[in-house]
């Protein structure tokens, strides 16, 4: 079973993602944007390693502790877990202190991102164990944004609030996506940020994220999981070219 604890972190109130491929043992993180110490105290003492760490994109509340986490999985498991990124970033990975900074957070909870190990691009795949997931490169939020889909799902998801508090817990029978800042429940990533298009963004959520089968389950770097289906449906950005002011971060 493919196994996905969603921890929410920072106080960018940001969802970081533990995947595990329980019959190999074997995990994968996406986006420890900080608190590395409550990420990691959900990757279970059973897994043999955590194969890699993967960024949807390289702003500081998805990539600032991925040092840190880099870290913990060479101590623990006496291996470095391989890093995953979209090549082009406009120099965000090298700019996570100075971020930090600019929010007013300290520089030693949030470093910069080191060079990727591995870049993907639009079409490829990564694996989490047995498990694979299609790369959709997604821009617009930021020019190096990528989604994770898996296309066929039985798995167990779990997302753990502030205090580590249950939110939900249950079983996934349809495709995911890991949809990262591009699309949200009721809203959308803003682009006001440096290396941000609107137009790329909404071309990004139409011409990709909404050709995905209705039930796909969207879990988003913030807020609530939602579906394709509902965001067809209720969603008052897609498509209908109003201001970005009310995205979400």
């Amino acid at each position: 079973m493919l196994k996905i604890l969603s921890v929410t972190v920072t106080p960018f109130q940001q969802n970081a993602r533990v995947l595990i491929d329980t019959a190999e043992g074997v995990g994968v993180v996406v986006d420890p944007g900080g608190e590395v110490e409550r990420i990691a105290a959900h990757i279970p003492d059973e897994l043999t390693h955590v194969s890699s760490i993967i960024l949807t994109h390289a702003h500081i509340d998805h990539g600032g502790g991925v040092e840190k986490m880099l870290a913990h999985c060479k101590e623990r498991f006496s291996r470095t877990p391989e890093l995953i990124a979209y090549e082009q970033d406009q120099g965000l990975r090298s700019t996570l202190k100075g971020q930090a900074a600019a929010y007013g957070f300290s520089s030693e909870e949030y470093q910069n991102v080191p060079t990727p190990d591995l870049f993907v691009e639009e079409g490829d795949t990564v694996s989490v164990g047995s498990y694979s997931a299609q790369v959709f490169f997604t821009p617009g939020h930021s020019p190096d944004h990528i989604s994770l889909f898996f296309q066929a799902s039985d798995a167990h998801v779990s997302w753990f609030g502030e205090g580590d508090s249950v939110v939900s817990d249950d079983k996934v029978r349809s495709p995911l996506l890991l949809a990262g800042d591009t699309l949200f429940a009721g809203s959308i990533g803003r682009s006001d940020l440096p290396g941000g298009d609107h137009e790329l963004l909404i071309a990004s959520i139409t011409n990709k994220l909404l050709t995905l089968p209705d039930e796909t389950r969207v879990m988003p770097g913030h807020g609530p999981d939602t579906t394709i289906g509902q965001e067809k449906k209720t969603n008052p950005f897609v498509g209908t070219g109003v201001s970005t002011s009310g995205g979400v971060d």
